[in-house]
């Protein structure tokens, strides 16, 4: 999947969600080896390993599935996205 940042993040209430596509910067992309596996930074596709973490700021980011075959998602109970900084 590629990971980008978000020029309006989403909040809790779907009714006040945005129209259209809000991508903003491709921040990486990664390839998950199997269920419950942690993430791999796949290089070379033009994406930084690191970017500033936006201090005092809401980071929003958006998971967009790259090949034929993607299914992204977790149990909000128990995980979620990890950003390691």
């Amino acid at each position: 999947f590629d990971l980008f940042s978000s020029l309006a993040p989403a909040g809790p209430d779907t009714t006040t969600w945005p129209d259209g596509n809000l991508r903003d910067q491709q921040r990486g992309r990664f390839f998950v080896p199997g269920p419950a596996q942690e993430a791999q930074f796949q290089e070379g596709f033009g994406a930084a390993r690191s970017f500033p973490c936006p201090v005092d700021q809401k980071l929003g980011v958006e998971q967009v599935g790259v090949f034929d075959a993607d299914r992204i998602e977790w149990n909000t109970a128990t995980g979620g996205l990890f950003v390691r900084y």
